[in-house]
Parts: C-alpha cells; sequence; structure tokens
C-alpha cells in the first residue's frame, strides 16, 4: 500500500465493520436465538442495548473508511 488514507481505509472497514460484526453481533444473535421467547424479556432488553451500540459504531467505521476511501480517490485524480 503506498498511501496511508487507502491503508487507514481498509483496516477501518475491515476491523470496524466485518470485525465488529463476527466479534460481536454475531454472537449476540446466537445467544438470542437460544433463548425462551416467553421468559426473555429482560435479555431481550440488555440485547438490544448491546447490539444497538455495537451498531453504532459499526456504522461509523462504514462511514470513516468510506471518507478515507474517497479522500485517497479525490487524491489519485489530482
Amino acid at each position: 500500500w503506498e498511501s496511508p488514507l487507502a491503508l487507514a481505509g481498509a483496516v477501518l472497514y475491515l476491523a470496524g465493520t466485518f470485525g465488529v460484526t463476527m466479534l460481536f453481533n454475531v454472537p449476540r444473535n446466537n445467544v438470542l436465538a437460544r433463548l425462551d421467547p416467553a421468559s426473555a424479556v429482560s435479555d431481550w432488553r440488555r440485547y438490544v442495548q448491546e447490539w444497538t451500540w455495537w451498531n453504532h459504531v459499526r456504522t461509523l467505521a462504514a462511514v470513516a473508511a468510506a471518507a478515507l476511501l474517497t479522500l485517497e480517490l479525490a487524491q489519485l485524480k489530482t
């Protein structure tokens, strides 16, 4: 990689979207799938809070990665 912007964008995208999904969201989804719906109210509240927080992290990482990669493309055109 010749460009620090492209490298940072790629790392941020991979770690912030794929990594967060695999390390935080998928395990929570798996736990939720095993719960008994009739008695899972407190588990659901915790799940929603934690999953949503990590989803925001994932979204911000994707937006930041897109911005860095866009800046890299803009530099290539000049």
